[in-house]
């Protein structure tokens, strides 16, 4: 794949026993993250520990924030009285922690951050906005399952571009866990990994650096989710001010996890209006052929599918390229069945179900969309009629998933 500042990212050949060891430090992490995440002391209106932790970003009930300097040097010293001879010249890198809460649903959440091929990712850094610029998936070792349908482990590759440009070569995995309290949580975690054979690109002017970052979320009440994430980012700056205005970028996009509920959404409405389109429906990835086209590899990972079809568990939609049926208009609206341009109400047609509503009844969603070449993705806003956006919002989001994975399996058995 290439991209605009010119490079292209090679997939990675794991061996099976690196793709253990990556197994290994995922869990490993994993069960890091969780531990902390059950053990950080809050505050009795939800805040860390005003020493340790100072706010520096909020938005909509979530706010984002720094460990304290004293903490890190208390940190450093720590680790000098071990007898550790570099911990007095390490530099500690700076933490972030973000806390707060969305309204909507568990489920919801885990389907819109669990991004398990490149276009998945590149369409839910589009209309999340958070700083990821290009992405992709390097390897795949666990794919989704019509058992756990948002499970996955991938090593991938992100650029940013901060306060200067940067890279990243992670290990990245989501899906579903339990605090020891038994709460069930869903988690996404990405977390820098090295291999010798992946190229970098210094000589472009983009530093390849580490990161580690855990997002943890729980089903607060019927209607409000709880949002956590903690981790860390090494600049590899010596210039302050430089990684001042780093960090406060990071925090800002952290705050986009406020639209992932309303992610979710367009990707369910994305997925009404391929299938009324006429499109498969499937959990498709990315094929590594490189010949433009979709295979199921969770359940055939031999079968192609033609690029003119799309992938919903992923969130991915590609723009249609056949022409559809003309189709006949009516005189008034299906919902409120009020005559057209009756007190200025104009006709409408929902992408959805191909019903002709008045602008009364119609809500204008933004989707990000694939052009027809893959190369890109864009915001389109669509209209659906309030009947299919309610219906939307009800939907479950792993029984659309499963649903895609047996629309796939039809697919391939018709072949």
């Amino acid at each position: 794949m290439l991209y605009k500042s010119g490079i292209i990212v090679p997939t990675l050949e794991l061996e099976r026993n690196d793709e253990k060891l990556v197994q290994k430090l995922a869990a490993t992490l994993l069960q890091q993250n969780l531990d902390q995440y059950s053990d950080l002391a809050v505050t009795n209106d939800g805040h860390p520990d005003s020493q340790s932790w100072a706010a520096i970003q909020k938005r909509e009930g979530i706010r984002v924030y720094k460990k304290s300097t004293r903490q890190q040097r208390q940190h450093i010293r720590a680790q000098a009285a071990t007898g550790n001879s570099t911990a007095k010249t390490a530099k500690v890198p700076p933490s972030l922690l973000l806390m707060g809460a969305v309204k909507g649903s568990l489920d919801d959440l885990l389907y819109a951050t669990a991004a398990s091929s490149t276009e998945a990712m590149l369409t839910k850094s589009k209309f999340i906005n958070d700083g990821v610029v290009a992405s992709k998936v390097l390897a795949r070792i666990i794919e989704p399952t019509m058992a756990d349908p948002m499970h996955f482990l991938n090593v991938t590759w992100r650029y940013c571009a901060l306060s200067e440009p940067r890279d990243y070569v992670c290990l990245d995995v989501a899906g579903w866990s339990n605090t020891d309290r038994g709460e069930q949580v869903a988690y996404h975690l990405i977390h820098s990994v090295g291999f010798d054979v992946l190229p970098s690109y210094e000589h472009k002017g983009i530093a390849r650096v580490n990161m580690s970052v855990c997002w943890i979320f729980r089903q607060k009440t019927a209607t409000l989710v709880e949002c956590y994430a903690r981790g860390f980012y090494d600049l590899d700056t010596s210039n302050a001010m430089l990684n001042s205005i780093s960090m406060y970028t990071i925090a800002s996009q952290w705050l986009s996890c406020s639209k992932l509920i309303s992610y979710a959404q367009s990707m369910k409405l994305a997925r009404l209006m391929n299938r009324a389109k006429g499109h498969v429906s499937s959990g498709c990835s990315e094929s590594n052929s490189g010949d433009g086209r979709f295979r199921n590899s969770a359940h055939f990972p031999s079968q192609s599918i033609p690029s003119s079809t799309s992938s919903f568990g992923d969130s991915i939609v590609l723009l249609s390229t056949r022409r559809e049926p003309s189709r006949m208009s009516t005189s008034c609206c299906k919902l409120c069945y009020k005559t057209f341009r009756f007190l200025g109400a104009s006709r409408c047609v929902c992408q959805a179900c191909d019903q002709d509503v008045c602008s009364r009844c119609t809500i204008k969603e933004t989707l990000c969309l694939y052009s027809k070449t893959r190369q890109h993705v864009r915001e389109s806003k669509k209209n659906f009629c309030k009947h299919c956006v309610a219906g939307a919002m009800r939907s479950k989001a792993d029984a659309l998933v499963r649903d895609d994975f047996i629309a796939a399996a039809r697919t391939h058995h018709s072949w």
